[in-house]
């Protein structure tokens, strides 16, 4: 089991259906939700899967320290302080060494996989909830309805919904804590 304080903080953006992903990407284009995302993890520590790093354009993701599990790191190049390819059984050493340079925050963005493993430490969402029906292929692994029910979050943050500028799609910002 893992220190809490590491593996708190979930950032997503998902669809009623629990979706966030489909055919390799995000299935929509808000920027709000870049913006809002660029905000909170920013000069922090990101964790996610190697698929989630696969997926984004011009990875590694600037002014952060990307860690990306895999399970095969040695075929990756690290590039020490920005960008760590490890197994989930090095993450928590790795994160530890790097909190000396990046600080305390450490933001779980995916993927499906990635979520599911570390969601009993979890303590802080920060989701975007996209108002579309969109189908996908990687899904939240946990029924947003149920985090207030019955993992003892609490909705800290629901703001209102509101049109993007760059896709067709409303959306609101959510915030839930233990």
């Amino acid at each position: 089991m893992y220190p809490l304080s590491i593996y708190g903080r979930y950032c997503c953006s998902c669809n009623r259906r629990g979706v966030i992903g489909k055919e390799g990407s995000i299935p929509w284009n808000i920027t709000e939700d870049l913006h809002r995302f660029r905000g909170l993890t920013e000069n922090h520590i990101v964790v996610m899967g190697r698929k989630t790093y696969e997926s984004i354009p011009n990875a590694p993701l600037k002014k952060r320290c990307n860690i990306v599990i895999t399970s095969v790191p040695e075929q990756y190049t690290n590039k020490p302080d920005r960008l760590i390819f490890t197994t989930m059984e090095d993450v928590q050493t790795v994160i530890e060494e790097q909190q000396c340079t990046w600080g305390n925050k450490v933001f779980v963005i995916g993927g499906e996989a990635i979520y599911k493993h570390f969601f009993s430490q979890c303590k802080d969402i920060h989701l975007t909830m996209v108002e579309n029906m969109i189908e996908g292929d990687v899904y939240f692994p946990i029924e947003i309805a149920d985090l207030t029910t019955k993992h003892g979050f609490v909705q800290k943050l629901g703001g209102h919904r509101v049109l993007s500028t760059t896709d067709v799609s409303t959306f609101q910002f959510l915030h839930y804590a233990k």
